[in-house]
């Protein structure tokens, strides 16, 4: 996701440096969660919450609402 944010030139916007931060929160469980061997000797239901899915849930609807905002103002330049 962040690599997507870069790709994308929205690093240069102000208010983006709250959603890097944000990024960093679902990023974190992409890898482990999607792939068997992620978590050595865990299984993802072990090492994560269902609060940590919920935070990573809403910062990423957060980021989704940021980039497309960013796409709209885009549109209009």
């Amino acid at each position: 996701m962040l690599r997507e944010i870069e790709k994308a030139n929205l690093t240069k916007i102000p208010e983006n440096s709250t959603y890097l931060d944000h990024a960093l929160i679902p990023d974190r469980f992409y890898i482990p969660t999607r792939y068997p061997n992620g978590l050595p000797d865990l299984s993802p239901n072990e090492a994560y919450s269902a609060a940590d899915a919920r935070i990573s849930i809403d910062y990423a609807r957060e980021i989704l609402d940021f980039i497309q905002r960013v796409i709209q103002v885009r549109e209009l330049s």
